[in-house]
């Protein structure tokens, strides 16, 4: 399992949860339609769990369902 820093509402920074279903590749080297995905991250996608951590995130308020893409912080600033 993997986190990542993004801004919630009101600009709160929180970890987000995530599965790590791709090969970890230096972003400079592969662009992202090229990469691919572990075989984990093949039967999480196809089962459409990859997101059920963010569920916690969910459930502690960080995040919202309709919306569960938090924003990076590099993004917004």
């Amino acid at each position: 399992m993997e986190r990542e820093t993004c801004i919630g509402r009101g600009g709160r920074r929180f970890e987000m949860l995530k599965f790590r279903t791709m090969l970890p590749y230096p972003e400079h080297t592969m662009p992202v339609w090229a990469r691919k995905p572990t075989q984990v991250g093949e039967f999480l996608r196809y089962t459409r769990i990859e997101c059920l951590p963010q569920l916690i995130n969910v459930l502690r308020g960080e995040m919202s369902i309709l919306d569960p893409d938090g924003n990076s912080p590099s993004f917004l600033e």
